[in-house]
């Protein structure tokens, strides 16, 4: 058992560090080779490492009630939309709810990895060292190919950059559940210049992909911490904050400066002038500007749902009965897999953190556990609002490191 626990670890750290790359091939296949996005590498591969956690779990007969729930609430959704005869892709279905089943049984193998070890601090360390790797790996790749100008644009008319991944949206997602990891190790004192290194880069990446939630996710996270530092009392910690806040803006500024000589951009006018072309599109409705139109999306596709006989509604409507997705996770669940959907998808992710959440004040104000509060408030948080973590690969960071909060939850 002692070797086996050791082999499923670094299986762990294998995955995510060879997760950025999947994403780099995925996008090269489809944007310079023109792929069929019906079988990308990140399907291919993703759909690999299923299989292994699907049988990982039969073999172990471990928390097998899940995987059944899952597949039960999968099939009665599709079985329902074909006999109501509503225009529907399987395929697309089977592929969409495949993406939330692999980043849920990354959750219960965190769990089951943690608990092999006895719950112990070190190897949930470890996993969140490796995470923050992942994540380093991603911004390095935004960064340095958009300093060689081979990167692609976040948005079609834009000078934002999402390096060589397929999806801003998702990279953003990484990028703002790694960011407080980040600035955990790089408080912690342990491997000091490797730690500036890996949160300077993440800190520019997130300023290139230049979403709201990327950047917003930057002035959360460091007024979280301010505000941590004063409620515990901890002038060390808040000395600590108030230097990498200051290094933030140097570094930023710099950089900034650098782009505007060497390549004639101005990020923050572009940024800024975007912004206000994007409100005058939704003309000036702030609620569809905050949302980015999803808001629409969610009226339409409530319409839907709420007109469907109500076997509909108990078990949705379906992904594969839509064009577009909603791009708001928890409100995607609800609508396209129903009550049922709500109760076998929702609701363990919604407990774990609801306990995670009631237990963090007797954590004695430890700064591993606001770091994890806030990687997963952010995580799941933007998830509620614009989506690419439930259903997305970007997902993983956010269950693997709800897994590890659940954990933590346990050993209490």
């Amino acid at each position: 058992m002692l070797e086996n626990k050791h082999k499923l670890k670094k299986i762990v750290f294998f995955i995510l560090i060879l997760n950025p790359f999947i994403d780099v091939a995925t996008s090269l296949y489809l944007r310079v080779f023109k792929g069929n996005n019906m079988f990308t590498p990140g399907i291919i591969i993703r759909n690999v490492i299923l299989l292994y956690l699907i049988f990982y779990f039969i073999r172990h007969k471990n928390k097998i009630k899940n995987l059944i729930l899952l597949a039960m609430t999968l099939i009665l959704t599709m079985v329902v939309q074909i006999f109501y005869g509503v225009n529907y892709n399987v395929f697309l279905e089977i592929q969409y709810y495949f993406r939330f089943l692999l980043n849920f049984l990354f959750l219960i193998f965190i769990e089951d990895i943690l608990k092999l070890f006895k719950y112990e601090n070190k190897i949930a360390k470890q996993i969140l060292r490796y995470i923050n790797y992942s994540g380093a790996i991603f911004a390095l790749i935004i960064v340095l190919s958009f300093i060689f100008g081979v990167d692609f644009k976040t948005y079609r008319s834009s000078f934002s950059s999402k390096g060589l991944f397929y999806a801003g949206n998702e990279v953003a997602a990484v990028l703002s559940v790694v960011y407080p990891i980040s600035i955990y190790f790089l408080v912690s004192g342990e491997n000091v210049i490797l730690n500036y290194f890996l949160y300077i880069a993440t800190l520019l990446s997130m300023v290139l992909v230049g979403t709201r939630v990327a950047l917003g996710s930057i002035i959360v996270t460091l007024i979280a911490f301010i505000i941590f530092s004063l409620y515990s009392y901890n002038k060390n910690l808040l000395n600590k904050i108030v230097k990498i806040i200051l290094l933030s803006m140097i570094c930023v500024f710099v950089f900034i400066k650098g782009v505007l000589y060497f390549k004639n951009i101005n990020l923050v006018q572009h940024n800024i002038e975007r912004q206000i072309e994007n409100y005058e599109k939704t003309q000036k409705d702030t609620t569809t500007y905050v949302l980015s139109s999803r808001n629409i999306k969610l009226k339409q596709a409530y319409k839907e749902y709420k007109e469907s006989p109500l076997i509909r509604k108990v078990f949705g409507i379906g992904r594969g009965s839509q064009k577009l997705t909603i791009e708001m996770d928890f409100a995607e669940v609800v609508i396209y897999y129903g009550i049922f959907g709500t109760i076998t998808m929702l609701l363990p992710v919604i407990t774990r953190g609801v306990r995670y959440i009631l237990k963090i004040l007797s954590f004695n104000k430890d700064v591993l556990y606001i770091s994890i509060f806030l990687s997963l408030a952010l995580g799941f948080g933007s998830s509620f609002l614009a989506g690419h973590v439930l259903f997305s690969a970007a997902g993983i960071y956010s269950f693997m490191i709800l897994g590890i909060a659940s954990c933590f939850t346990e050993k209490e």
